[in-house]
């Protein structure tokens, strides 16, 4: 026998042995198991995932700080004039500090079409239901910083129904997200 003959024969007694491993390291539980196995992997992965987004999420945001919009008022005036086409606006992020205020008569001066402005907060708004006193105080006709905050707000707008064609518009004070 040549050399090619040991070397086929080499091959053969490599080839039993892995398959004689392979045989101890089989599961007697089958590929079912298998596949559960790595269904429950990937639920883990996916839950690991969530919790490192949440957290550089996190840093991010103290890191780079908010995005405010420049002038909150243009930003408000720009959702009403929006919001009377009949769609329901959101603000970008309205930061007001500590004495601020937005009076609804400058929102509504601004906009010859629009009749009246009325502010509210969404009930489980942190912003103005949380602390003592709360980060804003807000009335029907005025949103007040009691101290350095942020917040969005939902604007939607409806026809009076009068002959001039006027808009009665509400602001909701809503959370960041």
């Amino acid at each position: 026998m040549g050399q090619g003959g040991i070397f086929i024969n080499s091959i053969v007694i490599l080839i039993k042995e892995e398959s004689n491993t392979m045989r101890y390291m089989e599961d007697n539980r089958g590929q079912g198991f298998d596949t559960f196995k790595l269904l429950i992997a990937a639920v883990v992965a996916m839950v690991i995932l969530g919790i490192v987004t949440n957290v550089f999420q996190k840093i991010y945001n103290m890191i780079i700080g908010l995005n405010c919009v420049s002038n909150p008022i243009s930003e408000l005036t720009g959702k009403i004039s929006q919001a009377q086409g009949g769609m329901i606006t959101v603000t970008g992020d309205l930061c007001l500090s500590k004495g601020e205020e937005i009076d609804a008569s400058n929102l509504y001066n601004a906009i010859s079409s629009v009749e009246s402005v009325t502010f509210n907060c969404k009930s489980n708004a942190p912003v103005c239901a949380s602390g003592n006193p709360p980060a804003l105080t807000v009335s029907s006709d005025k949103v007040f910083a009691n101290r350095d905050t942020n917040f969005k707000a939902r604007v939607t707008c409806t026809s009076s129904g009068g002959y001039a064609g006027g808009f009665q518009c509400e602001i909701e004070i809503i959370n960041r997200k």
